[in-house]
C-alpha cells in the first residue's frame, strides 16, 4: 500500500512540473507578444 502511494505522489509531482512549465512558457510568450504588439516592429 505504501509503495502505491509513493508511486502516485511521484507521478503527480512530475505531472505538476509539466503543467507548471507549459503554463509558464505560455505566460512568457504572451508577454513577448504584448510587447511586440505595443511597439511598431522595427527590427
Amino acid at each position: 500500500m505504501k509503495e502505491n502511494i509513493k508511486v502516485f505522489i511521484e507521478g503527480l509531482i512530475q505531472f505538476d512540473y509539466i503543467l507548471f512549465g507549459s503554463s509558464f512558457v505560455l505566460f512568457i510568450l504572451l508577454i513577448i507578444l504584448a510587447i511586440l504588439l505595443r511597439k511598431p516592429l522595427d527590427i
